[in-house]
C-alpha cells in the first residue's frame, strides 16, 4: 500500500469510529431512545448544586452537547488524524532492511498509543469536567467512568488504525500485527 492510501485509510478509519459517537449524542436512535436522556445521564450528575438552580436541562443539555460534546469530538478527530499521520511519516522514515528488524520500534508505537489517550482525555477533560460554564454538572466518579471508556475507544482505534497504515516493513512494530497476517 502506497502512502496516499495509508492516508486515506486513516480519514476512513477515524470516520468509522467518530461517526457512531457523534450519532449516539446528538440524534434519537431507536435502540438508545432519547439522546438526550442518554447525555443527562452519562454526562450530567443528578446529585450536582449547579443543576438544582436550572429551569430548563433539555435547553442545558442542547447547550453542552453543541459547546462541549461536538466541539471535542471535532478536535478529538483532528488530533486522531494528526497522530495518524505522524506515525506513517515516523514509521515511513525509519530504515528497515531485513524481517522482524522493525521490533525494535515497538517501544516507539507504544509512546504515540500513550500519546493520543492523554491527548483525548484531556480534552475530554476540559470539555466535559474543567469548561467554565459547564463546571460541576459531571461528578469525578461519572467522569473517571468515561474516561476509562475513552482510554478504551482511542486504544482500540489507534491499534486497528495501525494494522492498517503501517508499511509493510514495519508491521512488526505493532504488537501482534505478525500474527494476524
Amino acid at each position: 500500500m502506497n502512502i496516499i492510501s495509508r492516508l486515506i485509510s486513516t480519514i476512513i478509519i477515524i470516520f468509522i469510529f467518530i461517526i457512531p459517537i457523534f450519532l449516539i449524542t446528538n440524534f434519537d436512535l431507536p435502540f438508545l431512545g432519547d439522546h438526550r436522556i442518554l447525555i443527562s445521564n452519562l454526562f450530567f450528575d443528578t446529585e450536582s448544586q449547579y443543576l438544582q438552580y436550572i429551569d430548563d436541562v433539555g435547553l442545558e443539555i442542547d447547550d453542552f452537547k453543541s459547546e462541549a460534546i461536538r466541539i471535542a469530538i471535532y478536535i478529538i478527530a483532528g488530533l486522531w488524524l494528526l497522530l495518524s499521520y505522524v506515525w506513517i511519516f515516523y514509521s515511513d522514515t525509519r530504515k528497515v532492511f531485513r524481517p522482524g528488524e522493525a521490533k525494535k520500534y515497538k517501544s516507539f508505537w507504544v509512546i504515540f498509543l500513550v500519546l493520543i489517550n492523554v491527548i483525548t482525555l484531556v480534552v475530554c477533560w476540559y470539555f466535559f469536567f474543567q469548561q467554565s460554564r459547564f463546571n460541576g454538572y459531571m461528578s469525578q466518579a461519572q467522569f473517571f467512568q468515561l474516561g476509562i471508556f475513552i482510554v478504551l475507544y482511542s486504544s482500540l482505534y489507534y491499534y486497528l488504525s495501525s494494522l492498517f497504515i503501517t508499511s509493510s516493513a514495519m508491521r512488526t512494530a505493532v504488537p501482534f500485527a505478525e500474527k494476524l497476517r
